[in-house]
C-alpha cells in the first residue's frame, strides 16, 4: 500500500505546479492587455489634442481670411472702382495675416471675385475664401428714370422702377417702386412690393455716373482693336450691326431714305470680343441676335432696327445697348417686324428710349430687358380718344430677370453703398 501513497502524494505535488504556471499566464495577459489600452488611451488622446490644435487652427484662418474678405468690401463700398485701382490687398493681423486678390467682371464671369488667402504667424494652417460679388446695376430696373413717370390705367410693370424725380400710379408694378421725389398710388393703382420716397428713403441714381463706365468700356474695346472699336465713320452717318450668335457684320452707313437707311456693300464680320465690351463713335444701327453677352456703346444715337434677342432664350446671356443721347426704334423702317422684340439693357445717358415716330403703326413691341434713360419717351403717338396713330399698338414691358444675375459685361453700377454677394465658399 505504501507505494500507491508515494505515486498519490506525486499526483499532488505535479498538479499544485501546474495551476501555479495558469496564475502566471493569466497575470501576464493581463498586464499586457492593461498596457494595450493604457497604449491606445493615450494615443487617442494625443490625436484628440493634435486634433482639437489643428482645428482651432483652421478656425482661426477662416476667421482671419473671412475678414480679409470683409475688409475689401468694405472699400468696395466707398469706391466702387476700387479692384481695379487696388486689384490686391493684404494685411497683417495678431494671429497672421490675409491677402485679398480681386478680378474683375468679365462676358463669361459678370461677377466680381474676391480670393482671401490666410496664413496663421505659427505656420499651423491656412485657408481660402471665395466670394462673388455683384454691384447692382441700371439693369436691375425694369425703369429707371431721371424724370417723373407717369403710369397709366391698366398699365402693367414687372419689375422694379426708379424715378429720380416723381411717380404717379395708375397701374399695376409688380416689384419695389421708389421715387427720390414723391409717389401716389391713386385711380386704382398697385404696387406689389410697396415703395418707397424721399430723400430720407431712397438714394438719389446720377446718371452723369454713366460716363466714367463708358469710357472704360472704350478704352476695352479699343485693346481689343478693329473687333471692339470704331471711330467716327468719316464723311458717313455711322455703322449698321448686325449680330449673329457669337459674331456680329458691320457695315458703314451711308444715308437715308423715307423708310430705311442705306448701307456699303463691304460688309465685315467680327468675332464679339472675350471682354463683351464694343464701343463706336458714332451712330449705330443695331439688329441680329446673340449668343454670347456683350455690351455695345454707342458715342452718340442708337437705333434699333429690328429684333433684338439671345439665340438661345434659356441662356444667360444677355445684352447692354448704351447710347450717349437717344436709344430710338424707328417704326417707319422696312426692317422693323410687325411684331417686335427687344431682349436687351436699354440706357440713354442724355436722352430717352423711345420711338423715332414716322407715320407706320405697327402692331406690337415687347421690351423684354430694362429700361434707363432721362427725357421722356414712348412708342405710341395716340389721338384725343388715346388711340395710338403711329408707333405700335400694344407696348409690353417686363423685366428679363437674367439681368438681376447676369448683367451685361461692364453694365454702369448704381452709385450707393450696397453690394450683392452671390457666393461664399470656404476652401
Amino acid at each position: 500500500m505504501a507505494p500507491r501513497r508515494m505515486t498519490d502524494q506525486r499526483c499532488g505535488r505535479r498538479r499544485g505546479r501546474s495551476d501555479e504556471g495558469a496564475a502566471l499566464a493569466i497575470v501576464v495577459g493581463m498586464t499586457a492587455v492593461l498596457f494595450i489600452l493604457t497604449t491606445m488611451l493615450l494615443s487617442v488622446a494625443v490625436y484628440q489634442s493634435t486634433s482639437s490644435s489643428s482645428q482651432i487652427a483652421r478656425v482661426k484662418a477662416f476667421n482671419i481670411a473671412d475678414a480679409g474678405v470683409n475688409a475689401y468690401l468694405y472699400q468696395l463700398r466707398h469706391d466702387l472702382d476700387y479692384y481695379v485701382t487696388t486689384p490686391t490687398l493684404t494685411a497683417r493681423t495678431e494671429e497672421g495675416s490675409w491677402t485679398v486678390v480681386a478680378s474683375a467682371p468679365s462676358a463669361s464671369v459678370p461677377y466680381l471675385t474676391l480670393r482671401s488667402t490666410a496664413r496663421l504667424n505659427s505656420g499651423e494652417a491656412s485657408k481660402t475664401v471665395i466670394a462673388t460679388v455683384r454691384f447692382p446695376t441700371f439693369a436691375d430696373y425694369m425703369f429707371l428714370k431721371d424724370s417723373d413717370i407717369n403710369i397709366g390705367l391698366g398699365a402693367l410693370i414687372n419689375g422694379k422702377v426708379h424715378s429720380n424725380r416723381n411717380v404717379s400710379n395708375q397701374g399695376h408694378i409688380t416689384g419695389l417702386a421708389t421715387a427720390y421725389g414723391t409717389f401716389s398710388n391713386s385711380g386704382g393703382g398697385q404696387t406689389d412690393q410697396g415703395y418707397l420716397s424721399g430723400p430720407s428713403q431712397v438714394s438719389l441714381i446720377p446718371f452723369g455716373d454713366v460716363k466714367p463706365v463708358m469710357d472704360r468700356i472704350k478704352a476695352v474695346a479699343q485693346r481689343a482693336g478693329a473687333a471692339g472699336y470704331a471711330g467716327p465713320a468719316a464723311g458717313k452717318q455711322g455703322y449698321e450691326l448686325v449680330f449673329s450668335r457669337a459674331s456680329y457684320t458691320r457695315r458703314t452707313v451711308t444715308g437715308y431714305t423715307s423708310t430705311g437707311y442705306v448701307v456699303s456693300n463691304d460688309p465685315v464680320t467680327y468675332p464679339i470680343p472675350n471682354a463683351g465690351a464694343l464701343y463706336f463713335d458714332d451712330d449705330i444701327w443695331v439688329r441680329g441676335d446673340y449668343a454670347l453677352s456683350v455690351t455695345v456703346v454707342g458715342a452718340a444715337n442708337i437705333y434699333v432696327v429690328g429684333n433684338v434677342r439671345p439665340t438661345d432664350p434659356d441662356s444667360n446671356t444677355t445684352m447692354g445697348l448704351i447710347s450717349e443721347v437717344n436709344i430710338s426704334i424707328p417704326q417707319q423702317y422696312t426692317t422693323i417686324p410687325d411684331a417686335m422684340t427687344v431682349q436687351a439693357a436699354l440706357l440713354a445717358r442724355t436722352g430717352a428710349v423711345t420711338s423715332s415716330f414716322g407715320s407706320a403703326l405697327r402692331t406690337s413691341l415687347v421690351i423684354d430687358g430694362s429700361v434707363a434713360d432721362v427725357q421722356v419717351g414712348g412708342f405710341a403717338l395716340v389721338d384725343s380718344r388715346g388711340t395710338p396713330v403711329a408707333g405700335f399698338r400694344t407696348r409690353t414691358y417686363s423685366y428679363d430677370s437674367r439681368l438681376d444675375l447676369f448683367p451685361p459685361p461692364m453694365y454702369p453700377p448704381v452709385g450707393t453703398d450696397s453690394l450683392k454677394v452671390q457666393s461664399w465658399v470656404e476652401r
